[in-house]
C-alpha cells in the first residue's frame, strides 16, 4: 500500500505486467517440468506393424485406382481403412474374406481392432509430442430397424472410439 502511493500511474502498470509476465514465466515452466525430457522410444507391437503395414499397401492399392482421375486428389487412407475395419469386424464368411485381401489385413478378427486402438493410442501421443492437432471422427451409419450385435457395438466404442448411427 506504502509502495502504491509512491509510484506514479505509469510506473504501476510497469510493476503490474512484471508480475502478470513472471507468473506466466512460472505456471508454463510449470507444466514443462512435469513433461519429460523428451518423447519416451517406441517400439510397435507385431499386431500395430501388420496394421501399419497393411495400411500402407491399402493406401498404395487406393492411390493406383484413384491417381488418373483429373484435378488434385486427397484421402486419407487411415480413416478409410479404419472404417473399412470397424466394418469388416461386423462381416462374416466370403464378405469377410473379400474385405481382409483388399485391406490387406493378415490379423484375426479378435486381434486387428485392438491393433487399431493402439495404433491411435500412439497417433494421440505423438500429436501431444509435436503439438499437432490430428481429430478422427469415424462413424458407421447402419439402416434404423437392423439390431448390431453389443459385442460388435462394444468393438466399435472400444476399439474405434466410434458408435454406430441410424438412418
Amino acid at each position: 500500500s506504502r509502495l502504491s502511493r509512491q509510484l506514479n500511474y505509469a510506473q504501476k502498470r510497469i510493476v503490474r505486467a512484471a508480475l502478470i509476465i513472471t507468473g506466466s514465466l512460472l505456471l508454463g515452466g510449470f507444466g514443462i517440468s512435469i513433461l519429460p525430457a523428451r518423447p519416451r522410444a517406441f517400439e510397435a507391437s507385431l499386431e500395430i506393424k501388420s496394421v501399419v503395414d497393411a495400411n500402407n499397401a491399402f493406401a498404395l492399392d487406393l492411390y493406383q485406382q484413384l491417381k488418373e482421375r483429373p484435378g488434385n486428389l486427397f484421402f486419407s487412407p487411415h480413416s478409410i481403412a479404419s472404417v473399412l475395419a470397424m466394418t469388416a469386424g461386423g462381416a462374416r464368411g466370403q464378405t469377410e474374406l473379400e474385405m481382409t485381401k483388399v485391406l490387406h489385413h493378415g490379423l484375426s478378427r479378435e486381434k486387428l481392432p485392438p491393433a487399431f486402438k493402439a495404433l491411435g493410442e500412439r497417433i494421440d501421443g505423438l500429436q501431444r509430442w509435436n503439438h499437432i492437432t490430428l481429430t478422427c471422427a469415424n462413424s458407421l451409419w447402419g439402416q434404423k430397424d437392423y439390431l448390431f450385435t453389443g459385442s460388435f457395438l462394444e468393438s466399435l466404442r472400444e476399439n474405434f472410439s466410434a458408435e454406430v448411427k441410424s438412418v
